[in-house]
């Protein structure tokens, strides 16, 4: 079973995500922010023990900082980020979410269809 850490807040939305993809089979971990995701000690090995996804949810992405950007960096290729957002286009003229695009375990999706994109990333589809 695929493990999934999903950083959003603890509203209703991310709630129903968490629910909705333990539905279908993933273990879900839900933290609240993107702050408590970085703060969690020695992030390479920490995911690699932990996590086989990184799935940001909601809000997350617009209020992403380069802190933000270096921390997504830094996770190991074989661990894959989902960002799932209610509205999915990003800022172009942004050097940071233009390297994100470049990034091939980053992924991103609506949030309306994140367990379908879930499941074709880890090839269950």
């Amino acid at each position: 079973m695929e493990r999934i850490l999903l950083v959003g807040s603890t509203d209703t939305l991310n709630e129903n995500i968490s629910f909705v993809l333990q539905l279908a089979g993933f273990e879900v971990s839900l933290v609240r922010s993107m702050e408590e995701a970085i703060n969690l000690n020695d992030i390479y090995r920490y995911f690699i023990r932990n996590f086989d996804m990184l799935v940001l949810s909601g809000t997350e992405l617009s209020r992403i900082t380069q802190k933000g950007f270096d921390f997504l960096r830094k996770i190991p290729q074989q661990v894959k980020i989902l960002i799932a957002e209610r509205d999915p286009c990003l800022p172009s003229e942004s050097d940071s979410f233009d390297n994100l695009y470049r990034t091939e375990n980053i992924y991103f999706c609506n949030t309306t269809n994140i367990t379908v994109e879930t499941k074709k990333i880890f090839g269950r589809i």
